[in-house]
């Protein structure tokens, strides 16, 4: 695949002159990830933005005494904002990134991409607006977190995340606690109060849901 045709499947260039994107292609990077592949830890330096093109990256924050929370994920095909934000400010990364499947992406370098920040009206428009979209949804998070209690978040984050039939759930609690920004022990203490009330039944690695009262 040429450099210019590898640029064009990138939204964020749907707007920019062939000319400019013949310079910027050559400069692309397509880049492979399995499930599990540590993409960014915290502090480290961003000089190119990744573009996913095909998997799903789990973004979180960590948190005292392993404690931490799930910000959101990167899927085809976003960028990661955090990753924008450290390329752009030239600071360090400041959550932990990890791919969930496998997976490619597409990175573009830091400078041009600044470059065309100043000079391309679509690429500002499409970094501008999915960062908008982004931080929406980053304060959604912050509401649930501050107002919500705890039960009513994992009742809620249950029912979303349960598939099959019956519903089931399959994570371990230190999955869905980080999920959720807690500790596993609030989670399993909640787990087996709506399993005692026979909402949920319990066992290794999932929580089937069972429609009791």
């Amino acid at each position: 695949m040429s450099a210019v045709i590898l640029a064009r499947e990138l939204p964020l260039f749907a707007g920019t002159p062939d000319a400019r994107l013949a310079q910027i292609a050559p400069r692309l990077r397509e880049i492979a990830f399995d499930a599990g592949d540590v993409i960014h830890r915290e502090g480290d330096e961003c000089d190119r933005v990744a573009f996913v093109t095909e998997g799903e990256i789990r973004v979180a924050k960590g948190g005292p005494v392993g404690r931490g929370i799930e910000i959101y994920r990167v899927v085809a095909i976003e960028p990661c904002v955090l990753e924008l934000s450290a390329a752009m400010g030239r600071s360090g990364y400041p959550a932990r990134a990890v791919a969930t499947t496998g997976g490619r992406a597409v990175t573009v370098p830091a400078d041009a991409l600044t470059d065309l920040l100043a000079t391309d009206a679509g690429v500002q428009r499409f970094v501008f607006g999915f960062m908008s979209a982004r931080l929406a949804s980053v304060m959604q998070l912050v509401e649930e977190v501050a107002f919500r209690k705890m039960d009513e978040r994992l009742e809620t984050f249950l029912r979303r995340e349960a598939t099959g039939d019956p519903p089931v759930v399959r994570m371990t609690h230190d999955a869905i606690a980080e999920r959720l920004g807690t500790a596993r022990e609030v989670v399993s203490r909640l787990l087996e109060q709506m399993s005692q009330r026979g909402e949920v039944a319990l066992r290794r690695g999932e929580v089937r849901l069972t429609g009791g009262s």
